[in-house]
């Protein structure tokens, strides 16, 4: 029923490494280098769904545990947070399917548009708070009005987005506590 906690970040001592990287992220932006298949979309997407749920969530508790993450790099209580394709098509493929398998499995969601062209929502109802967690799922192709008046603690932009649209995804960033773009 969490499928989170039992997703163990690979690390090898003589090189790359998921783990060492997600213990090491930056203050407000961390860029993830790395060749084809090497497990940078997949690290985002914990990371997505961590600061999605908050701290206090068990299974994040859990996650955190096993991967030596620090937590109080996590806001406490469900958020907000955005990850962005090239476009709604990639979303879909590459995002929401894998993200909706991370989620606690007896959680109380609603998605909006999962399978649809576009923009696409999940909330998420965590134990304990009244208001749910939100995963929005965004687009390059939406272009920076795409972004504008949004908030989020964690915004991932999978593969390379263009200058006008990270400059809006720094805006809406700022004024968050604790939050931070990871790429």
């Amino acid at each position: 029923t969490h499928p989170l906690a039992y997703q163990k970040l690979w690390h090898r001592e003589w090189g790359t490494s998921q783990r060492r990287v997600a213990q090491q992220l930056g203050p407000l932006v961390t860029v993830l280098f790395g060749g084809n298949r090497a497990g940078k979309t997949h690290l985002a997407k914990c990371l997505a769904v961590a600061y999605l749920l908050g701290r206090d969530h068990p299974m994040v508790l859990s996650w955190a545990r096993i991967n030596g993450f620090p937590l109080m790099q996590i806001p406490k209580g469900p958020g907000r947070v955005a990850m962005s394709a090239l476009t709604s098509n990639d979303s879909r493929r590459y995002h929401r399917g894998d993200i909706d398998k991370l989620l606690p499995q007896n959680a109380r969601r609603k998605w909006n548009n999962r399978d649809g062209r576009g923009e696409s929502f999940v909330k998420v109802w965590v134990p304990g708070y009244d208001e749910p967690a939100e995963l929005w799922f965004k687009s390059e192709d939406q272009g920076r009005a795409g972004w504008q008046g949004d908030k989020f603690r964690l915004i991932v932009p999978d593969e390379e987005h263009s200058e006008e649209v990270f400059d809006e995804m720094l805006m809406r960033i700022l004024d968050v506590d604790q939050a931070r773009i990871v790429m």
